[in-house]
């Protein structure tokens, strides 16, 4: 059986896929009190390793939380991390030298003792099995690093393709992690042109399949984790928090619609909802409203674990990603706009 885990903003999650990519057991779910110090993301690690402890885990896959700097140092130690919504952080901007800036300019010391940094997911596989990486999910991922002279390069481990080996914990084979994004894109359904995954969570990330790179003002373009298609996204931060904090709902997700309508001139044939707030109906409805276009959640809850077991699937088996994702994924509900009614599929 696969273990994958996700190490998100306030949880790290966990559960068990059978070998043809299936979620078969409960997921588990351990609060980080703490989310900038690695050492509450280890705990909740090792608690979700005891959980599973009596299963027959024969491969362990990782995603997390992103872009993240954390700073391991000579003694092997973690003390803090630099997350995409630590102080003084942009969270819509996907790169990684900001974080890894401030973790210098404002733990000078962590930062001189330092052995490797790495992301959140590469610290905790790193932690599982005592090799550093650097890890590429995709072509040309190496450009949100984009380092420049200000940083040590030797502090950065060597760039390793999401999936491939990375060492052992035990007896289970651990893979090189994946950055939090790509198993929610997976997870959702939304592999081929024309699809749109909608990612929610503390903010909204919106990523379109495209057969051909396009470039738009306010998006990125880079390879689609399916390795064959092309992915135009966003951030629009703020969209989770907003709820959270029972704010106006449809004022924080009209930025979001507002940036999905500008892709209206696209081949946009379907909206998929991923993430912690995709299982509710009511807010589905009022983006459903708000964009002018249907939307659909899926039957997992938790797509990017769910994305995360195909993702190690096709890693260990050579598997086709879009087939094995069609075969694995379903859609749960279908939300309209102007009625906010819903169907069953």
């Amino acid at each position: 059986m696969f273990l994958v885990v996700d190490c998100g903003t306030s949880y790290l999650k966990a559960a068990l896929a059978e070998e043809n990519a299936l979620i078969t057991k409960e997921v588990v779910r351990f609060e980080l009190s703490n989310p900038e110090n690695p050492e509450n993301w280890v705990s909740a690690l090792e608690k979700a390793l005891s959980h599973f402890k009596n299963n027959n885990i024969t491969c362990i896959a990782l995603t997390g939380q992103g872009p993240a700097a954390v700073a391991v140092t000579k003694d092997k130690k973690a003390p803090v991390a630099v997350l995409w919504n630590s102080k003084g952080q942009d969270p819509s901007n996907p790169s990684f030298l900001p974080r890894i800036k401030a973790l210098k300019n404002n733990h000078p010391s962590v930062y001189s003792d330092a052995m490797y940094i790495l992301g959140a997911a590469e610290y905790l596989a790193w932690i599982l099995t005592g090799n550093a990486c650097t890890a590429a999910p995709v072509e040309g991922f190496e450009k949100f690093y984009a380092l420049d002279d200000s940083i040590d390069l030797s502090l950065i481990p060597p760039f390793m393709k999401s999936g491939s080996f990375l060492g052992k914990y035990k007896d289970a084979s651990v893979l090189v992690p994946w950055p939090d994004f790509v198993p929610a894109i997976i997870g959702s359904g939304a592999v081929h042109p024309g699809m749109l995954c909608l990612r929610t969570g503390t903010g909204d990330g919106i990523n379109l399949c495209t057969s051909e790179p396009i470039h738009r003002e306010g998006f990125l373009t880079a390879r689609h984790p399916n390795g064959k298609d092309w992915n135009l996204s966003c951030i629009v931060s703020g969209t989770g928090t907003a709820v959270a904090q029972n704010k106006s709902i449809e004022q924080a997700f009209s930025k979001s619609a507002d940036a999905i309508k500008r892709l209206s001139d696209l081949p946009l044939k379907e909206i998929r909802i991923a993430g912690g707030l995709s299982d509710n109906d009511e807010l589905n409805s009022i983006r459903a409203n708000l964009t002018g276009m249907k939307m659909s959640s899926t039957k997992s809850k938790e797509t990017g674990l769910q994305g995360l077991a195909i993702l190690a699937y096709c890693a260990l088996n050579g598997a086709d990603i879009k087939k094995t994702t069609d075969s694995v994924v379903s859609v749960k509900k279908t939300y309209f706009p102007l009625d906010a009614g819903l169907i069953l599929e």
